[in-house]
């Protein structure tokens, strides 16, 4: 019989081996190393204890991994062994989720899908959860790096990302916003482009996953002139960015001008108790 409880006294290796067993069949690949892994846990704000597991017996074969932030939970992983599928183990462990979330006075619970993925979405749907933004992802194969730096761009502390993501015409996503880039600092680099000391965009990379953060431009020109300093400064050969919120057009015509394609879609889904 599965039993529902939460993650309090469960090791990260345990985490991690049901993790790769439950995304061995996932539409994108998902088979971080144990590094990367705990560093995806502490980055998104990961809480043992406001997180859930399905036990059989002693085995984790399913878990809810859940992160918390001010009064807000968020769902940041939810997996099932692959042989455990078909015994409506996500949905209770979802049920108890909730039930965690009611305990603790959170005022909601956030949680992303992939568009594709139906029945997850379906499941959500079913337990109360409402689409609030759609987020769009997209990749930069092979760029076409031009040896020439900006002479307006500059490095600057990654601790200045929470006045810089003020700036921005939509919030980032609760894996992208500063409290993310924060808690591991010393993997990203910001980058700023000042005319006569007046900020005009800013991007924050992680150059060892390939991936942007957050970038914000005040025009095209900057931002180009933005993502072509910092592939050649780390010569980068791919470059990716998740969770680009839908309505921020300028942003998307900068990313597709630029030469990257849409890779996935995502919803971002609240429940509010």
């Amino acid at each position: 019989m599965i039993q529902y409880r939460n993650l309090r006294g469960v090791s990260v290796t345990t985490i991690y081996e049901t993790f790769l067993d439950a995304f061995s069949d996932y539409t994108i690949p998902m088979k971080p190393s144990l590094a990367a892994f705990q560093n995806m846990l502490f980055s998104k704000g990961f809480q043992a204890d406001s997180s859930v597991g399905a036990f059989d017996q002693s085995d984790l074969v399913g878990f809810i991994l859940n992160g918390e932030r001010e009064t807000q939970v968020y769902n940041l992983g939810t997996g099932v062994k692959v042989a455990y599928r078909a015994q409506k183990i996500a949905s209770g462990m979802l049920d108890a989720s909730i039930r965690l979330l009611f305990e603790k006075n959170r005022t909601g619970y956030l949680l992303e899908v992939l568009q594709d993925n139906q029945k997850a979405y379906a499941l959500y749907k079913q337990k109360n959860f409402e689409i609030t933004r759609h987020f769009l992802c997209f990749r930069l194969l092979d760029p076409q790096i031009s040896p020439k730096l900006s002479p307006s761009i500059h490095q600057e502390p990654v601790d200045l990302v929470a006045d810089f993501e003020s700036t921005l015409p939509y919030k980032p996503s609760w894996q992208n916003n500063h409290h993310a880039i924060l808690a591991l600092r010393k993997d990203f680099i910001c980058y700023t482009f000042r005319e006569a000391g007046e900020l005009l965009g800013y991007v924050v990379l992680n150059p060892s996953s390939e991936s942007l953060a957050q970038i914000g431009a005040h025009s095209k020109k900057v931002g180009e002139a933005l993502i072509a300093h910092i592939l050649a400064d780390t010569k980068l050969k791919m470059l990716g960015i998740i969770n680009v919120d839908e309505r921020d057009e300028s942003l998307i015509h900068l990313l597709t001008d630029t030469g990257f394609t849409k890779t996935f879609s995502q919803y971002e889904m609240l429940y509010t108790p």
